[in-house]
């Protein structure tokens, strides 16, 4: 990540697809080399989706409201937003 972060503005995508758009799943395997973090983290199971899981649960654990994780993670359901939620 700090590698990925050097020269870039604020406002530039940490990781950007092949024309600097949103970067798909597997884009982004290929530009972090997915099998290598899997392997570091000794962990051949884990998956880009369990990132996305992380980040709704810390931010639910961060105190920030469940609207604002929605509009974080993109969902278009409260309901699906609040899967991430632990209450």
């Amino acid at each position: 990540v700090e590698e990925a972060m050097e020269g870039k503005k604020p406002q530039e995508r940490l990781f950007a697809g092949v024309r600097g758009g949103r970067l798909t799943n597997k884009t982004f395997v290929r530009a972090v080399n997915w099998p290598k973090i899997r392997k570091a983290l000794h962990r051949p199971d884990f998956k880009v989706k369990d990132l996305r899981h992380t980040f709704a649960t810390l931010l639910f654990d961060a105190g920030v409201s469940a609207p604002d994780v929605q509009q974080a993670m993109g969902h278009s359901s409260l309901q699906v937003t609040e899967l991430y939620s632990r209450s």
